[in-house]
């Protein structure tokens, strides 16, 4: 069984009873469910998704790094796949994947990449609160990874493959989505390791039961300790002279 689909699984198959991540909100439910009790629940999170402190681990890490351009969403897709055919979804769960069209200008490592690829990053997981009631509700849950592209803006990818599922590529870990910014210098793309000045303390989420809203809340604390930005801050060109070193 192939690396690359196990890695796709492995990040959104993280979820056990209140054991949750997130990092974007998602929208209270609509007018018509505002008749129903709404109960504030906090939770906890974890996660084991990849993280890298050094570039030469990072560059390890990843199959194919590229500079080049997101030119646009193509599609959203079902990333939770049968265990037994990993090429059909799982009719039973939803977790979302968005598919992005990318441009290479400039392949830094890996062969046969073509000019254009896709690129899919996963937006949300299915998630499943146990209410009072012994009664499990799924639910969408953001994942604290996903970052929104700038369209138009040159990025650097570190990326991995995969073959079996989806025919796309997806970031080998954290943090592996880096942008040239306005300065000329490097800036990461990452919730972890280089999140939004506005980024909220606490995030939250809705479960909707028969009778009852279920607002979860959870804090996101930076772990400057595990998360220190290595990556920001160096002259593109600079970097990308780095990244070449490291892959030779």
């Amino acid at each position: 069984m192939e690396k690359s689909r196990w890695n796709i699984l492995s990040y959104i198959l993280l979820l056990a009873v209140c054991s949750l991540i997130a990092v974007r909100w998602f929208n209270r439910p609509d007018n018509a469910a505002s008749s129903k009790k709404m109960e504030d629940v906090t939770i906890t999170v974890y996660s084991d998704y990849p993280t890298y402190d050094s570039l030469k681990d990072l560059e390890n890490d990843s199959t194919y790094i590229v500079e080049g351009q997101y030119t646009g969403l193509l599609s959203t897709w079902n990333v939770d796949r049968l265990p037994s055919d990993p090429s059909q979804e799982d009719p039973t769960s939803y977790s979302e994947g968005r598919k992005y069209g990318f441009t290479v200008s400039r392949v830094l490592k890996g062969e046969d990449v073509p000019e254009e690829i896709e690129i899919n990053k996963v937006y949300s997981v299915q998630a499943k609160y146990l209410d009072e009631n012994g009664e499990e509700i799924a639910y969408q849950l953001p994942t604290q990874y996903y970052t929104e592209p700038q369209i138009g803006e040159t990025y650097l990818l570190f990326l991995n493959y995969d073959a079996e599922c989806s025919g796309t590529y997806f970031s080998a870990g954290e943090p592996g989505e880096i942008m040239l910014g306005s300065d000329g210098l490097s800036e990461t793309c990452s919730n972890l390791f280089n999140p939004p000045a506005n980024q909220p303390e606490m995030m939250t989420t809705y479960a909707e039961g028969e009778d009852t809203i279920y607002r979860i809340s959870f804090p996101r604390k930076r772990r400057e300790d595990l998360y220190q930005d290595f990556l920001s801050g160096i002259p593109w060109e600079e970097l990308l002279d780095q990244v070449e070193a490291a892959a030779e």
